[in-house]
């Protein structure tokens, strides 16, 4: 589950679905389909309208990529290299990803 900073949203991150919740009723509110062999990582940007995923969308468990994604949309804005975890930095100008080897960053 993540909360997007600005509290309009919950994002709920379930393998092959990203689904977007309204906090104060719980109800549903939009859908997006996640990658294709699971997502596994997801974070809002800090002004909360950007979502960015990685996950695995090939056939090899280890080729990871990620997704930003307009949250109002679902519209894909930039597919990123393979890569694990994620993070903006607070101004929300910076992205940085890490290497699925544990060891390497990448912004």
């Amino acid at each position: 589950m993540l909360f997007a900073p600005d509290g309009k949203l919950i994002a709920s991150i379930d393998g092959h679905v990203i689904r977007f919740f309204d906090p104060a009723t719980g109800e549903v509110v939009r859908h997006f389909p996640g990658h294709e062999s699971g997502t596994r990582w997801g974070v809002f940007s800090p002004d909360s309208r950007i979502l960015a995923t990685a996950g695995q969308d090939k056939t090899d468990p280890e080729d990871k990529t990620g997704l930003l994604r307009e949250v109002s949309t679902g519209k894909k804005i930039r597919a990123l290299e393979g890569k694990g975890p994620i993070a903006f930095s607070s101004d929300g100008r910076t992205m940085a990803t890490a290497g699925v080897d544990g060891k390497t960053i990448q912004l």
